[in-house]
């Protein structure tokens, strides 16, 4: 089914912006938002007279509530807010509008009502989109204009029905002010400027907060929620501020009013007594005595004043006789008080202990455009009845300003708890977090030593403790695969150099040519390679090839492609036809879609004939009469993609002493520290700088010469390298460093025979040769490092040569200057142990090979023999 035609939920279960959020953050708003309603009312700033309107302020918490959490919760709050403007309206009744209207059905109804409704406008608006903003602001100012719409005609038309049903003519200009058609245009204006206001306000907050939701920190959660706290704790304090001082307030008017009720009392019992005194000492006519009774309480309240508008009434037998407002004299003492009584006069109000709000001036407006409230009490003395009043204006006069002393106080004490709290939370818990993040971070970018030392409290303590086992147990982890992948590749590398020819000279019977081969990886293993075999008894095949990748990858695509091109290369067919076969099948189940370049040739050592291959690969150098030139005819493309490709061979004839240099691009390619490349044109330079040497000094020189120009620079290709003479022997060089002391002897001495038995010597030669390469290593171990307290080093080399047989066998050490052939040759001893270093044994040497020498260079002995058989 279409996700449109879905049925969609009731729009009073929509759950506002905050739907996704946390419910304790959905629980702390309403309760921040209930309690800023009751904050509001009860510190009367719920309503605001602007022109001819009274804003309903309450209405912006319900508002918000609709917008962000739904009609329901809204509903909640509104009928909270509504609770608490009735039971304000109760005790303590800002004005007539609030002590009149202020009703169930005009606050918890009417509020909770507006709360439900607003959340279904909202929740059917969150229902549309739109494909431009601008449309977005105008539903939701239409649903702004629809909920002002609907609570001022709901409240005009509550207004109107109280006013039907309450014992009192309220004015009619009061009633205008709630009914009129341009009071309640104004009305309807002032709430919808407030809702609009208020929607695009929070909308705003919710859509900043929301998108940086992910990246808040704790601090900035924690300073959240501690705002929110200190907000309500202050919301609290506000309010009971107001509630405390206004309950002072009255209670203090309260005993100002008591306070001149019991004065008139007396006043009035007094001068009572005074006339009966006189009427009992002097016979006077009841005419005269009624003047001067009435003459003696008609002053009586008309100096006596509470505050400046306080009123003081004194009737006799039911007429007002006395007041400090002259109007009323003459008046019915019960029309006075039940003029500004909601139900009239009720006599219960003489036994009442508290005060009574009273409307005060009758008809006439005051303040808020509205007839002003005050407080009354009522009292009676035999004949007399006593009335005190005065105005809420004067009551709570010194109200706001104590109110925002005190609210200002707890406004600085709660900053300051504030602003301790998050200072507290940096330094105790912030910091510490930070520190171990950081740590952390060194952790994640592969640092595994760094170590969490956050150690303030117990929690963050084994929290350290935690992460440092933990990246220790990782370490560990860590080091077993690194160690089994080392011992992989080892393996691999094993495998991959096992693949490759390594002893040099390969054909030791063959003495038309030398030929001498050398690969070092990027990594542990490679894509490059070389090979070299017989195919005959006079044909020799031979090729590099550099495979495009590097790592297990190329080192596997390099044994495939070894294997296809040695196969068909050894069984006989024509070069190219055993290239373009290699080719196709190295196409086959290629998805990698992986390549190789390839230089291959046959060479018929016995006639110089060389017939090659060149697919894609780097021209090798050709040396001919002690010159350099390049072989740069390609012959075909690259391997291992194009299956159909062909191959054409090139013909060239070599001469005895001709040389040929092939390489793969590590070695022309290869960069230095300032990624400087080292070229084709270096590369030239440097074999015709060396164009003497043989193929083994030429590649091992190289490999030198690679390294110096690299510098350090870390070696980003496979460098793989063969070269080829041709008419020339073979030869073949080794070498062994070990400590100079005689535990190494027999190893020396069977390195140098290992040689000797690949090359069948006689074994008459070998002897020879082990005496005097043992005579000169003892000689080394002697005389060398004795100075020193621990021994150094010793190199032994050798160089053999096929044509004819031939080793030449060096000693190097860096010890004192000592030329062991300075001494003379020594008459024959008498026995053995009359044989001396420096004397016998040094003879003996001589006369066991065919030429020694000793050479001082630099601050190393050199001292060589050599050995023809």
């Amino acid at each position: 089914m279409d996700d449109t035609h879905k049925k969609q939920p009731p729009l009073i279960a929509w759950r506002g912006l905050m739907a996704d959020s946390d419910a304790m953050v959905r629980r702390t708003v309403a309760g921040m938002l209930a309690l800023l309603s009751g904050a509001m009312v009860a510190t009367q700033t719920n309503y605001f007279v602007v022109g001819d309107a009274h804003l309903v302020g309450v209405l912006a918490p319900i508002t918000a509530c609709a917008l962000l959490l739904g009609p329901l919760a809204a509903t909640l709050v509104g009928v909270l807010a509504g609770a608490a403007e009735w039971l304000h309206a109760t005790l303590l009744p800002l004005d007539v509008y609030e002590q009149y209207f202020a009703v169930p059905i005009n606050s918890v109804v009417l509020f909770g009502f507006m709360g439900l409704l607003m959340g279904l406008v909202f929740a059917a608006a969150s229902r549309r989109t739109y494909d431009a903003a601008w449309k977005d602001v105008v539903e939701l100012l239409a649903a702004c204009a629809v909920a002002s719409a609907v609570f001022t005609m709901l409240f005009s038309t509550f207004a109107s029905l109280i006013n039907s049903l309450i014992n009192l003519e309220i004015p009619k200009e009061i009633i205008s002010d709630l009914t009129g058609h341009k009071e309640l245009f104004s009305q309807f204006l002032a709430n919808f400027v407030l809702t609009s206001a208020l929607v695009f306000l929070v909308a705003a907050v919710w859509q900043q907060a929301h998108a940086t939701k992910d990246n808040r920190t704790l601090r900035q959660r924690f300073q959240g929620w501690l705002f929110a706290v200190v907000c309500a704790a202050y919301l609290l304090c506000a309010a009971g501020t107001y509630t405390a001082v206004s309950i002072v307030c009255r209670n203090t008017a309260e005993r100002q009013m008591q306070a001149q009720l019991d004065y008139l009392a007396g006043q009035l019992e007094e001068r009572d007594s005074l006339l009966e005194s006189v009427q009992s000492r002097v016979n006077m006519p009841a005419a005269m005595l009624e003047d001067l009774h009435a003459s003696s309480i008609g002053g009586v309240a008309t100096s006596l004043l509470l505050g400046k508008r306080g009123l003081t009434v004194v009737a006799e037998d039911g007429t007002v006789v006395s007041s400090n407002n002259a109007s009323i004299l003459g008046q019915r003492f019960e029309d006075v008080v039940g003029s500004g009584m909601v139900s009239g006069f009720d006599p219960a109000i003489y036994e009442a202990t508290r005060s009574v709000t009273w409307y005060m001036e009758g008809g006439e407006l005051g303040y808020a455009r509205a007839a002003e409230l005050s407080y009354a009490r009522m009292a009676h003395q035999g004949a007399y009845q006593l009335m005190a009043a005065i105005p809420q204006s004067e009551v709570y006069q010194w109200r706001p300003i104590m109110v925002i002393v005190v609210s200002g106080v707890f406004l600085a004490l709660f900053a300051a708890v504030y602003a301790q709290a998050t200072l507290l939370l940096k330094n105790v818990v912030v910091r510490s977090i930070d520190e171990t993040n950081d740590t952390l971070e060194l952790i994640t970018q592969g640092d595994l030593d760094q170590k969490v030392k956050a150690q303030d409290t117990v929690e963050f303590s084994h929290l350290s403790a935690g992460i440092n086992a933990t990246v220790g147990s990782l370490k560990k982890a860590i080091a077993a695969e690194a160690a089994r992948n080392d011992r992989d590749l080892a393996t691999a590398k094993a495998i991959q150099e096992s693949a490759l020819p390594r002893v040099f000279p390969p054909f030791p019977d063959v003495d038309a040519f030398d030929i001498y081969a050398s690969m070092r990886a990027a990594r542990e293993v490679g894509g490059d390679f070389y090979d070299f075999f017989l195919i005959d008894d006079h044909k020799l095949g031979f090729l590099i090839a550099d495979v495009a990748g590097k790592g297990i990858p190329a080192s596997l695509f390099m044994m495939a492609a070894k294997t296809e091109i040695a196969n068909n290369i050894q069984v006989g067919m024509d070069l190219s036809i055993a290239m373009q076969t290699a080719n196709w099948h190295l196409c086959q189940a290629n998805d990698a879609q992986m390549f190789v370049t390839v230089w291959a040739a046959v060479l018929d050592y016995k006639t110089g004939e060389l017939v090659y291959v060149n697919a894609g690969h780097n021209p090798p150098l050709l040396r001919h009469d002690g010159q350099w030139t390049w072989l740069k005819k390609k012959c075909g493309l690259f391997m291992g993609v194009f299956d159909a490709a062909k191959y054409k061979t090139q013909t060239l004839t070599l001469t005895p002493g001709d040389q040929l240099f092939l390489y793969t691009d590590g070695v022309n390619e290869a960069f230095n520290l300032a990624e400087e490349q080292y070229g084709d044109e270096r590369l030239e330079a440097f074999l015709q700088e060396n164009a003497h040497m043989h193929p083994r000094t030429l590649i091992q020189e190289m490999r030198d010469e690679l390294r110096t120009w690299a510098a350090g620079a870390e070696q980003s290709d496979d460098i793989t390298m063969l070269a080829l003479e041709y008419g020339v022997p073979p030869e073949a060089t080794g070498s062994l460093t070990v400590d100079a002391t005689l535990d190494h002897l027999r190893e020396v001495v069977g390195f140098l025979n290992q040689e000797l038995a690949n090359r069948l010597c006689p074994i008459t030669v070998q002897n020879k040769l082990d005496i005097a390469l043992e005579e000169l290593f003892v000689n080394v171990c002697h005389y060398a490092y004795a100075e020193e307290e621990r021994p150094g080093k010793v190199r032994v080399d050798y160089m053999y040569n096929a044509n004819p047989n031939s080793i030449t066998v060096s000693l190097t050490d860096w010890g004192v200057p000592f030329n062991p052939l300075e001494y003379a040759d020594p008459t024959s001893p008498s026995s053995v142990e009359e044989a001396k270093i420096g004397g016998l044994g040094i003879y003996m040497a001589k006369q066991s090979t065919d030429d020694m020498s000793y050479v001082r260079d630099n601050d190393t002995n050199v001292v060589a023999f050599r050995k023809v058989w």
